[in-house]
């Protein structure tokens, strides 16, 4: 195998693996803002109960 095969096999290895990451790392933030919206839904819920007393 030729040296620019090589290196271009091995440099698309570390975009795919930096692309990867990057993916679980969006996951896990995508899970964390699902929390937080669901946290937010149920104390506006509880507040407008008791806005309604």
């Amino acid at each position: 195998m030729t040296t620019w095969k090589r290196q271009a096999i091995d440099g698309l290895t570390g975009v795919l693996s930096d692309k990867v990451r990057r993916a679980e790392d969006n996951e896990a933030e995508v899970k964390e803002l699902h929390a937080k919206i669901g946290k937010l839904a149920v104390e506006n819920v509880f507040l407008s109960q008791g806005l309604k007393r």
